[in-house]
């Protein structure tokens, strides 16, 4: 699971950004709402490593119950799309009719993740590409009250290098959340894509704003800190990149071999040698 689509795990299966309540304005509930939000709980919410295999057992054990429902096939996609198995995350989605595709928001959503994840590898097309930045758009329009189904969206897309495709999902996302303990997870995404991008001084203080709400946890988040450190060295604070990488790895002393920590910290040395005084 990439850098940043694991952190929009607990949006999808906790609190009230549960999947159960992404049906249509006026739509009755599922039947199976309540055991979507009892298996989360077993296998996701709260534990430091989420059981994907064991969600999939138990979401299975659940079709005669469910009925098959489309909100109960994509929920089944979207466990398969956490298991980076994006062609059984389709297969379960096949038979859905068009009609059933647009009053269920999540089958549209499970769809596209699982195409993203198939263009993969470095070897898709721009054609390719550029139709998923376009599904992303349509997906965000048709579903403004679904920050979180856009912010995976995001992720995807930063994985597949549309970096700017990703800053445009969170950036949108965080308009509508506003910046709030709530929004640490796309903030957090979001300094992360600026950096990606070279836009330094927007990561630097997107970071700033972040930490002031959840300092404890992110200043423990590998890939958080060495995109901090990383906008710090370029804009010329050398001490503060420093400082950031050197309490990264007191506190995660085994971050220190991770290829993103010594990226960062040959990046930062670098800088450092262009700006000797700095």
């Amino acid at each position: 699971m990439g850098k940043l689509r694991q952190v929009s795990v607990v949006l999808f299966m906790g609190g009230s950004m549960l999947l159960a309540q992404m049906s249509m304005a006026g739509e009755a509930n599922d039947p199976c709402d309540g055991r979507w939000e009892d298996v989360s709980r077993r296998f996701v919410q709260g534990h430091a490593s989420a059981d994907y295999p064991g969600l999939l057992q138990a979401w299975k054990a659940l079709e005669s119950t469910c009925g098959n429902s489309p909100r109960y096939r994509a929920r089944l996609g979207l466990i398969h799309f956490y298991l980076d198995q994006p062609k059984e995350a389709k297969g379960v989605l096949a038979g859905i009719s068009r009609d059933e595709e647009e009053r269920e928001p999540l089958v549209q959503l499970v769809r596209i993740l699982a195409d993203a994840m198939l263009l993969r590898g470095g070897e898709a097309r721009e054609a390719d590409l550029e139709a998923i930045e376009q599904r992303l758009r349509d997906y965000a329009g048709s579903n403004p009250r679904d920050p979180v189904g856009v912010t995976l969206l995001g992720d995807v897309l930063a994985e597949l290098g549309r970096h700017e495709a990703a800053i445009h999902a969170y950036e949108a996302v965080l308009n509508a959340m506003g910046m709030s303990a709530r929004a640490v997870g796309v903030m957090r995404n979001l300094t992360i894509s600026y950096e990606d991008v070279e836009r330094h001084e927007d990561a630097y203080q997107l970071a700033g704003e972040a930490m002031s709400f959840d300092r404890a946890g992110l200043t423990a988040d590998l890939h958080f800190m060495c995109a901090v450190a990383k906008a710090q060295a370029s804009l010329g604070k050398m001490k503060g990149a420093r400082d950031t990488l050197t309490l990264l790895g007191n506190k995660k002393p085994e971050v220190r071999e991770h290829p993103a920590f010594r990226s960062a910290v040959e990046f930062v040395k670098a800088k450092m040698r262009e700006n000797p005084g700095a």
